[in-house]
């Protein structure tokens, strides 16, 4: 390479991060990238991180992670209907990848509101 900067150019690989994973309250943003990321304070990550001595969930279930969370928790059911609701509205499917990671094939505006729900339910989950 004929300069540094066309070197570092060639080795440094872009960031996959997506703008959409910055919207939002920090403190929701962060923990709704944490789910994405495996180590949030479910009791899940944490087994997986070997801070917990069992993943089950208080509910009962057997394993307490990001699925059960968002998806299935009895716990949860009444705050989720919001967030089914405004998938079921905006023809999204209602699974952990959108939830998580947005989904590529709709609007950028559509996104956004699709992490809004999602951080509301964490907020009012009350669970972090």
């Amino acid at each position: 390479s004929a300069t540094l900067d066309i070197f570092k150019s060639k080795i440094v690989k872009p960031s996959k991060c997506k703008d959409i994973y910055m919207y939002g309250c920090r403190k929701y943003a962060m923990i709704h990238a944490q789910l994405r990321m495996k180590c949030s304070n479910l009791k899940a990550h944490l087994y997986a991180l070997h801070v917990s001595d069992d993943e089950f969930c208080m509910c009962g279930y057997k394993c307490e992670d990001s699925r059960h969370f968002l998806l299935y928790c009895p716990m949860y059911h009444d705050i989720r209907n919001s967030l089914m609701t405004f998938c079921n509205d905006n023809d999204i499917e209602f699974d952990l990848e959108n939830l998580l990671y947005g989904k590529d094939e709709i609007d950028y505006d559509v996104n956004k509101s699709l992490f809004k729900e999602v951080q509301f339910f964490i907020e009012m989950s009350r669970r972090f």
